[in-house]
């Protein structure tokens, strides 16, 4: 039955550092990248809805093939070759990720049943009703989201202002409806560690997320300084031992940056002895 909807995003780098925990010399850890969504709609459908979602799928095909054959023509022969072609597009990136190609979808699905099973004026009417319905009940939660986040927007810009102690509350209550939101997770983190909660953040943390993209700086470097604060300067070396071996993925200045940090470190440790 699979994950359920967000399965994929919610697993997949865990799932991506196991793999690279077990195969640390892969070549593919140059390739390795913050990965939010497969790169085929198929894949990503069974993995968040499992081999019943595959089923319900390929039902849905069915059906749909079965009208075109019903009417082959006119409009529907342009329905069929849009669903043809997201169908294609979904091979190879993730088209349902936009609005357009819902909507272009639902437009060709409905007008391929139409064509082929034209209902009465009853059941436009109650498909009429049932759209409608359904329109007021995603205004009504879309309603809700906005003021929700407009509430987020007022607790961080206080947050910012100073009072981030006197915020923690107000973001421990948004957590239950934001909480699958990263952005917010990001934002919510960011002010535990400004007002010193860090018994709610960890070193596995970091320690995982350098085996989710073993290709990144920033995670090692972290660890780094934690294990300064410790003044562990075994762990100090063997981390820029690790980050000095590291070919450089992307250049920037803060991966720049932090290799002469720790060139200057390890000459301080040669000179020390």
């Amino acid at each position: 039955i699979g994950h359920g909807i967000g399965g994929f995003q919610a697993r997949y780098m865990d799932a991506q550092a196991d793999y690279f925990k077990a195969h640390p010399g892969s070549p593919y850890v140059m390739l390795a990248d913050n990965t939010q969504a497969p790169f085929n709609e198929y894949l990503g459908l069974l993995t968040e809805f499992g081999f019943v979602g595959g089923i319900v799928l390929l039902v849905g095909v069915v059906l749909l093939l079965q009208a075109w054959r019903k009417h082959p023509y006119g409009s529907s022969r342009v329905a069929m070759l849009c669903l043809l072609s997201i169908a294609v597009f979904s091979l190879f990136s993730y088209p349902f990720r936009y609005v357009h190609t819902w909507m272009l979808c639902g437009i060709s699905i409905v007008v391929l049943l139409f064509n082929a099973y034209p209902p009465a004026l009853f059941v436009c009417r109650v498909i009429s009703l049932a759209a409608t319905l359904c329109l007021v009940g995603a205004a009504c939660l879309s309603i809700h989201r906005m003021r929700t986040e407009m509430r987020w927007c007022e607790v961080a810009t206080c947050s910012l202002g100073g009072m981030t102690d006197e915020m923690l509350s107000a973001y421990n209550k948004l957590y239950g409806e934001l909480g699958r939101n990263p952005y917010f997770l990001y934002n919510y983190a960011a002010e535990l560690n400004v007002s010193g909660h860090y018994g709610e953040q960890a070193k596995r943390y970091l320690e995982q997320a350098s085996y989710m993209c073993p290709n990144r700086f920033v995670p090692l470097y972290e660890l780094y300084k934690i294990y300064e604060l410790q003044n562990d300067t075994v762990a100090m070396c063997r981390m820029a031992e690790v980050i000095l071996r590291k070919p450089i993925k992307v250049e920037s200045s803060e991966v720049h940056r932090i290799v002469a940090e720790m060139k200057r470190y390890k000459q301080g440790m040669k000179s020390a002895f």
